[in-house]
């Protein structure tokens, strides 16, 4: 599968055992990212709700999931934070 821009344009291309949308659900916010299969592939469909009940029967797996997408987080909470200050500016 392959992380696209708003453009549609590949930006990361992601290979077996790879994850996705995990920033929206560790930070309880929209997608991030717009995801397109290349090939035929299987996914799974993991819902907040099951996503913690994993998160208290395996909370190693979760937090090195949370490491590695920490600079992500990051970098979209502060985009956000950013957004609204520019929303804020332009309002008269």
């Amino acid at each position: 599968v392959g992380i696209l821009d708003a453009h549609g344009e590949e930006m990361v291309a992601l290979g077996p055992g790879c994850f996705f949308g995990e920033i929206a659900l560790l930070e309880n916010i929209e997608r991030t990212a717009t995801i397109a299969a290349k090939m035929f592939c299987t996914t799974l469909l993991l819902s907040k709700q099951k996503f913690e009940e994993v998160e208290k029967m395996y909370p190693q797996p979760i937090q090195e999931i949370r490491k590695a997408a920490q600079p992500r987080i990051d970098e979209v909470l502060a985009a956000q934070s950013s957004d609204k200050a520019k929303l804020i500016q332009s309002v008269p």
